[in-house]
């Protein structure tokens, strides 16, 4: 088994592959681990999963990590571990953090959905107005790709 340090450039490109990781924060002397879809785009990582611990923990101590894993053969296993600080509070506030943080969600979503985010952002802009409540999840990006394929992939 050969282990080294990867450069900069293979982690980068290991990090544009990942859909799945893990972000590993702390509270007290507590870890906590947990499984994330992530998106990594512009030198920035984007994480979003289901509700838990961690957006309140991250509050008391910022320091974060993110990993994510690459394994190609039983022999060749790439593994990317990302050092940094929760970040989405520069929207300006907590409210701001979590709605930006939302969209981020969304994005990541419509492209793990094979759609182009802007086009689906729109589309969904341009009808939650009129659109039922109670029919919501008609907008989530897995129905709409389903419904109006063409129109919102990358192709179009």
């Amino acid at each position: 088994m050969l282990i080294r340090e990867m450069y900069e450039k293979e982690c980068r490109a290991v990090l544009e592959r990942a859909s799945l990781g893990r972000l590993d924060c702390s509270l007290n002397d507590q870890p906590y681990v947990v499984s994330v879809y992530l998106a990594y785009e512009a030198d920035y990582i984007y994480f979003f999963s289901t509700v838990g611990q961690k957006i309140e923990w991250m509050r008391a101590n910022p320091k974060v990590c993110v990993e994510t894993d690459e394994i190609r053969g039983e022999n060749e296993w790439l593994r990317v571990v990302a050092l940094g600080r929760k970040n989405y509070l520069f929207a300006g506030s907590d409210t701001g953090g979590e709605r930006a943080a939302a969209i981020y969600s969304l994005v990541g979503t419509a492209k793990l959905n094979d759609l182009d985010p802007e086009a689906y952002l729109r589309e969904v802009l341009s009808r939650i107005a009129d659109h039922p409540i109670n029919r919501i999840e008609e907008l989530l990006p897995w129905n709409l790709a389903a419904d109006r394929p063409a129109e919102l992939t990358h192709s179009a």
